[in-house]
């Protein structure tokens, strides 16, 4: 069971209905000691599965509505772990900031290492923005890369028809393959919320047993 929680905002998540069920009961037994309610019109539910199913989840007596896609914190989910509709819009971000920046990246008067600075601090993390979320296929990866090839090439000041390899391009300007940077993050994902599992009974009794 994990819940995440940003300012009023709440995604319980788990891969038992039952106990999504005794999350939801809680969370508005909670709400309601305090003089708060679910507001039921902006909860859905959402079924991650390659496989049609129902998930039925109830607030009292009012069922809440299922749906296959959903926006949370600027970050596309489908319910067939299905990211590719996210990848592209997160490409397309990236390339709108690339087309305002361009007269810098192209400036030939203007430092590789200034430039390479744009992008790892301005231009990635858009691109990379929920990657830890992504579930990539060769299409994708593909697509992430090309992205990612565009701007190293203008801030390196060559184009394709050059033919220098990426691994030089990439390492004449001192910058890891974005690929490699999104699979770090899911490997430190992983890692928080093994830690996170673990002190999951610590925060139990810190709270009383409420999420």
């Amino acid at each position: 069971m994990v819940t995440l929680a940003y300012a009023d905002d709440v995604a319980p998540a788990s891969q038992n209905l039952e106990e999504l069920q005794e999350s939801l009961n809680r969370w508005n037994n909670a709400l309601n000691e305090y003089g708060l309610r679910l507001n039921i019109e902006k909860c859905e539910v959402m079924t991650v599965s390659r496989e049609e199913s129902e998930s039925v989840l109830r607030v009292g007596n009012d069922v809440l509505r299922e749906t296959e896609e959903f926006k949370y914190l600027d970050v596309n989910f489908n319910g067939m772990e299905l990211m590719e509709r996210e990848i592209n819009s997160r490409i397309g971000k990236m390339s709108a900031q690339v087309n305002l920046l361009y007269p810098l990246l192209k400036e030939r008067t203007i430092a590789r290492r200034v430039k390479t600075l744009l992008y790892t601090t301005i231009l990635r993390p858009i691109l990379t923005y929920g990657a830890e979320t992504w579930k990539l296929t060769t299409k994708t990866e593909s697509r992430i890369g090309a992205a990612e090839m565009r701007v190293l090439r203008i801030i390196y000041g060559v184009t394709r028809r050059d033919r220098i390899r990426n691994e030089v391009i990439r390492a004449e300007l001192g910058v890891e393959s974005v690929l490699e940077f999104v699979q770090r993050g899911a490997w430190m994902k992983t890692d928080c919320q093994n830690k996170c599992m673990n002190g999951n009974q610590k925060d139990e009794d810190r709270w009383g047993g409420q999420e």
